[in-house]
């Protein structure tokens, strides 16, 4: 009895935390009792595991009543699970050797999300806020500040250490904006200030239940990774040198890039078309917002853009309201014939700026200074997020103009988002006049000018 107590004491004890949803993938299920199975029959004589399961909402509130429960249990170490990760007996040991090794306080698996280019999910703070990282090598032991809980093995010394709750969707000053941070970021963040080591073992590869994210996918995404990471960094380092400030406060304005427009609009609160002409032309945080949309949720949308023009290989494309370019320099780089067509604006300034300063050929309309574009028509035209930010009246007259430089195979790609909102208070509202002149731009060509 004595000796069967001591070799008790001597195991190491975990608590699997598995914060759960209402519905759960019987995958998941399937795989996690194969771990329980294992880890009992054939890893009883270094573990003993607690598998605390905590179907709480919010998915804060579940890992804090988790990490309570095992605080109680007193383990040694804490291994959180999601319900849409997978996780394999071999991992364990891999992610505690990893801890010992580096003497690191949080180990996490790579795992990635869960659309394409699958971008891994570990995060670096710089600038003042998290940053994804994008140019990481498989099998390598690397330091984050920031990762996801999705298969990840902490000491409970960390949660000793560090005061209650340890989880909770919070806000943090981004610049002049406040800024959601995610439960996982929020325990990383304290831990982090503390000066705790967290490390991302990416030989230990985590996939989402229902993706197909898995290592040799990851790879074969690596180059187009690579690129973003690439043309970000230029884009950044472009608009530094374009605003003349320090690398750290552009990157600060980026990252509360659509807030700085926001309260530049309410400020301004422009009513005439003069006046919202003169607004766009002048504002600086349009680039701001821009850049920070172009390379984060908007990114895939580019991508997809690309990939159609390669596949339809226009003669010429038309960018109508090309802002800061990102679409464009995308595409002139790919060899299309592009113009660019906005506002001389301190936004098409900047746009201008980065082809040149990067060499990419390109052609530009002044759309309030001169009355059409180089070309008198045009294979495709893009129109993206620009009609609802002109009142009615412009809108015909420009549409107007679109319409010119159709053939009868011309290619509209239009996206609009109508509809004033906290977050765009610049948006105008859409009704049966608007739809008649969407209706126009996407239906009808200049009939005399063909051959």
């Amino acid at each position: 009895m004595a000796e069967e107590k001591q070799k008790q004491q001597e195991l190491i004890r975990i608590a699997l935390c598995v914060p759960m949803a209402s519905y759960i993938s019987a995958i998941f299920v399937k795989t996690l009792l194969a771990f329980i199975n294992v880890m009992i029959n054939s890893y009883g004589n270094k573990y003993k595991l607690f598998v605390i399961p905590n179907m709480s909402s919010p998915v804060d509130k579940s890992r804090n009543e988790m990490i309570r429960k095992a605080l109680s249990l007193d383990v040694h170490l804490i291994l959180f699970l999601d319900a849409d990760n997978l996780c394999i007996p071999e991992f364990l040991d891999k992610m505690l050797k990893t801890m010992i090794d580096y003497k690191a306080d949080l180990v996490s698996a790579l795992y990635f999300k869960k659309s394409k280019p699958y971008t891994p999910i570990v995060r670096k703070y710089k600038y003042g806020g998290y940053w994804e990282v994008n140019d990481l090598e498989l099998n390598k032991v690397i330091e984050v500040d920031g990762v996801g809980l999705g298969c990840c093995l902490i000491k409970t010394e960390v949660f000793k250490q560090l005061k209650y709750p340890w989880f909770k969707f919070s806000y943090e000053n981004w610049g002049t904006r406040e800024v959601m941070i995610s439960e996982d970021l929020y325990l990383t963040r304290n831990m982090m200030r503390k000066g705790m080591k967290m490390v991302c073992n990416t030989g230990i590869v985590s996939s989402h239940i229902g993706s197909i994210a898995d290592a040799e996918e990851f790879m074969s995404y690596e180059p187009l990774r690579k690129q973003l990471h690439k043309d970000e960094t230029e884009c950044v380092n472009n608009l530094s040198e374009f605003t003349k400030q320090s690398k750290e406060a552009t990157v600060g304005k980026i990252l509360i890039g659509q807030q700085l427009m926001k309260d530049e609009w309410n400020a301004k609160n422009p009513k005439k078309y003069s006046e919202i002409k003169e607004f766009y032309k002048e504002t600086e945080n349009q680039m701001y917002d821009l850049t920070h949309w172009h390379f984060s949720s908007r990114r895939v949308h580019d991508l997809d853009i690309v990939n159609q023009m390669k596949v339809t290989k226009p003669k010429n494309i038309l960018d109508f309201g090309a802002g800061s370019g990102s679409p464009a320099i995308m595409l002139a780089r790919e060899g299309f014939d592009v113009t660019i067509a906005d506002l001389k604006s301190k936004t098409l300034d900047f746009a201008e700026y980065r082809f040149k300063t990067n060499k990419v050929p390109y052609k530009v309309w002044h759309t309030d200074l001169e009355d059409m574009p180089p070309d008198e028509k045009y294979d495709v035209i893009l129109c993206f997020d620009v009609l609802e930010h002109l009142p009615k009246h412009i809108m015909k007259e420009y549409v107007n103009k679109l319409v010119k430089l159709k053939h009868k195979n011309t290619k509209i790609i239009a996206n609009v988002t109508f509809g004033k909102t906290d977050s765009h208070p610049m948006h105008f509202n859409v009704d049966g006049e608007t739809n008649d002149i969407l209706k126009k731009l996407m239906d009808e060509f200049d009939e005399k000018k063909e051959d």
